[in-house]
């Protein structure tokens, strides 16, 4: 997997010079899968807290690439609305391991043969594993 992004710690990209917080300072929008064109799209759009910088991006999105891998899996019921649209933990994990869903890497580049995790705050996890993934502002 190739990626135009680094996971700075286990909840924030580096993104050029920028990190971006998707713990604290993004909400989970949503995804779209077009399955022709082997595509999932994760969106993201910035939170409404005050302590988040005036110059943050406003929303942006996540294109993975030649998907071959897509799994969604609500692991725990969510409590409330807002614990699914936090973002617990983000995280390159080898694809050969892909029974292992409560487990993370510190790790800031993909490996070949990786996929990546996104586990959210009430429980839903989701793990794709594709070609190249790519943050678009």
């Amino acid at each position: 997997m190739n990626a135009n992004f680094q996971i700075h710690d286990l909840r924030t990209l580096r993104f050029g010079r920028r990190l971006i917080d998707l713990h604290r300072n993004f909400h989970f929008r949503g995804f779209n899968y077009d399955l022709q064109q082997a595509r999932v799209k994760l969106y993201w759009v910035k939170g409404g807290g005050n302590w988040i910088a005036a110059e943050e991006l406003g929303a942006f999105t996540l294109l993975h690439e030649n998907v071959t891998y897509f799994q969604v899996l609500l692991l725990a019921a969510a409590t409330m609305d807002a614990d699914i649209r936090t973002l617990s933990e983000v995280t390159f994990f080898p694809s050969a391991e892909r029974d292992a869903h409560g487990q993370f890497i510190h790790q800031a580049a993909p490996g070949p043969y990786d996929d990546i995790i996104y586990s959210f705050v009430g429980g839903p996890v989701i793990r794709i594993g594709c070609a190249q993934v790519l943050l678009l502002k």
